[in-house]
């Protein structure tokens, strides 16, 4: 049996959890601190400040950021729910564009038409399609020139670059989910990064409501010391971990049949394999003929976010890339526990189906 999904845990954050455990210190106490400090390193940036998942995070860097309620925000409808909820949670309107058939991603080309159609657009959200990152020079460039704010949720391509700049240090915040199926997790969790200090500052007034004394009530979703001290033995392994994936995706890329399409990755870009999408004829046969040869696989997305019931405008037709997308792929298994001899295996079985 090939999984389609486990997570890169092991003795090492079992030690790293039952330490913290026994010290007595299972709030926010200074293995945050240190978890935080060693993330923005990590992230190339300032400031990183740590709660209790991906979607807070991203739900508190939007509230911090210049954004105002009623602005647009333009963001690729191949997404999960998380980010159209947080949206909406902000007050903030969700402007879809269509994606690129070849990266999975928005373009600055895409999104620049958005902008001379759409009224009131202030904001872009990234989100790097299963580990690969957008054109993010362009991308910037682009936002700069029409005076939008950058939030970049990199949740599934920690550690991507693009021409040698981490994705991860575009924008004026940026988030990093470590739930249990994300490329560093730490079970739930989640972090946001800055060079602002004043975001950073109005985070972590955010993230408590001990001794705080405001006109709007906050909320309290600290992350604790046992989660970043997982965290923190993710961060070690991390350059580890992603090797492996780096093995498994290269080892797809050259062992599945012609008739399977791979997501592109341009020149001076790197993926880290969240997932590993493919493309294929009769898709629903193939992953019924997968299962039954003992490899686990997902369909991952089913819908767009633009008919998801919260959108005040479904409009179901005008995003054909992602309506094809959501047609023909198909995600494969991919994660540290499978080595270059599975993804073999794997690719065997896809071909066979092909035969």
């Amino acid at each position: 049996m090939y999984s389609f999904y486990r997570p890169a845990t092991g003795p090492e954050e079992a030690d790293s959890a039952s330490d913290v455990i026994e010290r007595g210190v299972l709030s926010t106490g200074t293995v945050v601190e240190e978890f935080e400090t060693e993330f923005a390193s990590f992230a190339g940036v300032e400031h990183a400040v740590a709660v209790t998942s991906g979607s807070v995070a991203l739900e508190l860097a939007l509230a911090a950021s210049p954004l105002s309620p009623g602005d647009g925000v333009v963001v690729s409808p191949f997404n999960c729910t998380a980010v159209l909820y947080a949206l909406h949670r902000c007050n903030l309107t969700p402007v879809f564009a269509d994606i690129d058939p070849e990266t999975l991603n928005l373009t600055a080309e895409r999104v620049d038409t958005i902008l001379k159609e759409t009224p009131g657009v202030r904001g872009l959200l990234l989100t790097p399609t299963y580990g690969l990152p957008e054109d993010i020079e362009t991308l910037s460039a682009l936002a700069e020139s029409s005076d939008l704010t950058v939030i970049n949720d990199y949740c599934q391509a920690p550690g991507a670059t693009v021409n040698g700049t981490l994705a991860s240090t575009v924008g004026d915040v940026g988030v990093c989910s470590f739930g249990a199926t994300k490329p560093i997790t730490t079970g739930e969790g989640g972090i946001v990064t800055t060079d602002d200090p004043d975001i950073a500052a109005a985070i972590r007034e955010g993230r408590s409501n001990s001794g705080v004394d405001q006109a709007q009530p906050p909320t309290n979703v600290m992350m604790s010391d046992i989660e970043a001290a997982i965290g923190l033995t993710q961060l070690e392994r991390y350059p580890h971990l992603l090797a492996s994936r780096r093995t498994v995706g290269e080892t797809y890329r050259e062992e599945l049949p012609s008739v399977v399409t791979t997501q592109c990755i341009p020149d001076g870009f790197t993926h880290v394999y969240h997932r590993f999408v493919i493309r294929v004829p009769d898709r629903d046969g193939l992953a019924d003929s997968l299962s039954a040869a003992g490899v686990e696989t997902s369909a991952g997305i089913t819908k767009p976010l633009i008919n998801f019931k919260c959108v005040d405008t479904p409009q179901p037709e005008p995003y054909p890339e992602v309506t094809r997308l959501l047609d023909d792929y198909l995600l494969l298994p991919m994660h540290p526990g499978l080595n270059q001899s599975d993804a073999e295996g794997i690719a065997a079985c896809v071909s066979d189906y092909y035969a």
